[in-house]
């Protein structure tokens, strides 16, 4: 291929790319977070369900499965729209455009993948001389394939070092010091690795108590159902907050999962909701943002060494369920900014 039909192929791709990612963002925004979200993991488990009951055959004949990549990479465009849309008046879920969302996303990075090959092709000149072409592309594939697939395993060691210089700053605006708040975004990364197992056991551990229950009444488990709920409420509760987290994005309810104070929760997350609504609402931060750079958290609060040798508290990553993040609050930068002075030399 030419260099002029290179270019054009590079240039169709885009366009085709652009209108693809328009599509979603419309299709996104019209649904409920919740919903939508929960019908994306559900997608996860149910095929996880059949892989367990279907034989070596039926596993061949399938052939290979990305619906892990494919989920991650589709709620990354999920996390976005929602972090940049206000939410409309009307939503509807509609399991036919939740359809259609899966496809488009397929075909989003199926195509951002013939672009990093096309774009980057027969590069002959650069800053890496011959090697330029091969290094853009991957560059360029690499940002493809890496939608979803960041470790998040030691948010709790990362964020203990960058906020230490902090602590007394932070504990005197949030109330909290670097080592809870490095415990928070660990937990959060918890939630998301393990959350779904943990409400599976829950699950479990309810539904047996429940038969033994009806085993001591020597009646159906439908029939003393009612009791049980009403003699166990606790419980009750347990199995509800257990089926939230497998179903409708529970995990990334922030609010329940750690111990972070609201003030934090609402700095880092935000809310497409009105203030005064968010006011009372649980803070929920989307799944997909748990896999963001350098471990990934929910929201990334880091600590930027300006030229003077300061450090400032500086949100880097926008992750709201329900809106855009707020930039951080002048008082806590001016504070952090001027207080770290001392230690950071």
């Amino acid at each position: 291929m030419d260099d002029k039909k290179r270019k054009e192929a590079a240039a169709s791709l885009l366009k085709d790319m652009e209108a693809i990612a328009a599509r979603m963002r419309e299709l996104i925004v019209a649904m409920p977070p919740h919903d939508l979200l929960g019908y994306i993991y559900a997608q996860h488990m149910m095929k996880s369900i059949a892989d367990q009951s279907a034989t070596q055959e039926q596993h061949e004949a399938a052939g290979p499965d990305d619906l892990i990549n494919e989920n991650q990479f589709l709620l990354e465009y999920v996390h976005a729209v929602l972090a940049s849309d206000a939410a409309p008046a009307d939503v509807t879920f509609d399991e036919a455009k939740c359809v259609e969302l899966f496809e488009l996303g397929r075909k989003l990075r199926e195509q951002a993948m013939f672009f990093a090959m096309v774009s980057s092709a027969d590069t002959k000149d650069g800053v890496f001389g011959p090697d330029t072409a091969d290094i853009e592309f991957r560059a360029k594939s690499t940002w493809v394939m890496l939608r979803g697939n960041r470790y998040q395993v030691l948010e709790g060691e990362f964020y203990s070092y960058v906020l230490a210089p902090h602590n007394d700053v932070l504990k005197e605006v949030y109330g909290v010091g670097a080592a809870d708040i490095a415990e928070g975004f660990q937990a959060m990364a918890d939630a998301t690795r393990s959350g779904h197992a943990n409400a599976m056991m829950e699950m479990m551990t309810q539904f047996e108590a429940a038969q033994a229950f009806a085993t001591a009444q020597n009646k159906p488990l439908d029939d003393v159902m009612e009791a049980w709920v009403a003699a166990n409420a606790e419980q009750s509760k347990a199995a509800g907050r257990a089926m939230d987290d497998m179903f409708r994005g529970g995990i990334a309810n922030v609010s329940r999962h750690t111990k972070l104070p609201p003030t934090l929760l609402e700095l880092v997350s935000g809310s497409r909701q009105s203030s005064a609504s968010c006011a009372s609402a649980s803070v929920r931060v989307p799944l997909s943002t748990t896999y963001s750079s350098s471990g990934g958290a929910a929201a990334r609060s880091m600590i930027s060494s300006s030229s003077a040798g300061r450090g400032e508290l500086m949100q880097t990553h926008r992750a709201p369920f329900l809106t855009e993040s707020p930039a951080i609050d002048c008082k806590t930068a001016a504070r952090c900014h001027g207080g770290a002075a001392g230690s950071q030399k």
